[in-house]
């Protein structure tokens, strides 16, 4: 696993606890050590939650169903560029081949857990994977107007 890929899976694990009620003081504290470590740390963790934010602004925007569409199109997609079958991603994570079958199809939400899961499989750094993502579900006017509306 290359470095932007290991500061990909940290931060990605610090967005994933900050959603448990029980996060502490301690791990934020810990969190924000990390961050200042180094501008890698801190990058990693900008973009991580800027994708969870687009996940957010579609899935209550109403777009769920179209936009698990459009990334499980883009997932299969992705996994097919790099010539895998759903038989070696299953190997490398803890999902079965309906689970990922239903990703691709879009009959399943993707979380943003299954994005850090799912992108060492598909040989992809978690942060450039949410990047696809987010080209998969959003046009140019989307993404002006998220930017806009976040300044």
């Amino acid at each position: 696993m290359s470095l932007t890929e290991d500061l990909d899976q940290q931060a990605g694990r610090f967005l994933i606890e900050q959603d448990n009620p029980a996060f502490t003081d301690e791990q934020c504290a810990e969190l924000c050590r990390w961050i200042s470590q180094s501008p890698a740390h801190c990058t990693a963790y900008v973009k991580m939650v800027r994708e969870w934010r687009w996940q957010v602004v579609f899935y209550e925007g109403g777009y769920g169903d179209a936009v698990d569409r459009r990334i499980g199109g883009m997932l299969r997609a992705c996994r097919e560029e790099r010539r895998l079958s759903v038989e070696e991603v299953v190997r490398r994570v803890d999902l079965s081949a309906e689970e990922i079958q239903e990703l691709e199809s879009g009959k399943r939400e993707l979380t943003f857990a299954a994005v850090i899961v799912l992108a060492p499989a598909l040989r992809i750094a978690p942060s450039r994977l949410a990047m696809k993502l987010e080209q998969a579900i959003a046009g140019p006017s989307q993404r002006q107007t998220f930017t806009q509306s976040s300044r």
